[in-house]
């Protein structure tokens, strides 16, 4: 179906190139229409220190739990490929995400020109460049400035408005399409947990309530061994860690049930955003 995927990364620091690299992940799918589909958020462990933590306010203790990116670039395609790629300033985000993919093994052919930049709409639709600026002139609200869900929700929000004034424009349609062009690499899915901020802090008390609280939000339901899969998935988290055995155990078990990569991917990110509400 395509659509937008409108993305945020905070960072270590501005070196794409070279030292510095990506320490959370925010994405908000958006169907051709503009309204929301879908949101996966994680904090990333970037094999460095977190650099400007005063800024992002990231806590070392949750980025040692958090996977890699090469762990979640497969994960992170399923969600990317066929949409345009949207974003506030995305040479930013652009420029750490082909360097991003470049170390995990699989090169991206992505430019700020293939993106839509919200920052640069900004301008045509009379709004200031700043992001939080942008969303106090257009009425959206923002909280967690920094947060790379949040940010990524926030520039979904100018998005919207963006397309709803202009809905007779074949802009949106021609970069929709655009979209569906772009060549992706193919990592294969890994169905990684994500893990948000405050999962180390919390302790294992905290999951393990919340796993035996846990509840199917509307959606996977549908998918024939989510009751077993999501299961034995509470257990796992219950003490905050996924040991290598507990990860082979989950992917035997998500095979023994017939689980697509797809299937377990959706119901991993499902069973996480659950938990942050």
């Amino acid at each position: 179906m395509g659509g937008y995927a409108v993305i945020d990364l905070e960072t270590t620091g501005f070196a794409y190139n070279s030292r510095d690299r990506v320490c959370e992940i925010g994405v908000v799918l958006m169907r051709p229409d503009g309204t929301r589909e879908d949101s996966y958020g994680t904090l990333i462990n970037p094999g460095r220190d977190l650099g400007a933590q005063h800024i992002h306010g990231i806590d070392a203790a949750d980025a040692r739990v958090a996977p890699s990116f090469d762990a979640v670039v497969g994960d992170l395609t399923e969600l990317l490929s066929g949409r345009v790629i949207v974003a506030h300033n995305s040479a930013f985000d652009t420029a750490f995400l082909v360097a991003e993919y470049q170390r995990a093994g699989w090169p991206l052919n992505l430019t700020r020109d293939m993106t839509l930049c919200t920052m640069r709409l900004a301008r045509d639709f009379g709004g200031p460049a700043k992001l939080g600026e942008c969303c106090a002139h257009f009425g959206i609200p923002m909280s967690d400035a920094h947060h790379a869900l949040a940010d990524a929700e926030a520039a979904a929000g100018l998005l919207d408005i963006y397309m709803s004034q202009t809905r007779e424009s074949t802009l949106w349609s021609n970069w929709v399409e655009f979209g569906g062009t772009i060549q992706w690499p193919s990592p294969p899915p890994r169905a990684v947990c994500p893990v948000p901020r405050g999962a180390a802090r919390h302790g294992s008390a905290q999951l393990s309530a919340i796993a035996n609280s846990f509840a199917l939000p509307e959606g996977p339901a549908d998918i024939s061994g989510s009751d077993e899969y999501l299961d034995i998935l509470g257990r796992v988290l219950a003490d905050r860690k996924v040991s290598l055995p507990e990860r082979r155990a989950l992917e035997g078990l998500a095979l023994s049930l017939g689980l697509s990569p797809q299937e377990i991917s959706r119901l991993n990110r499902n069973y996480m955003l659950r938990t942050r509400q």
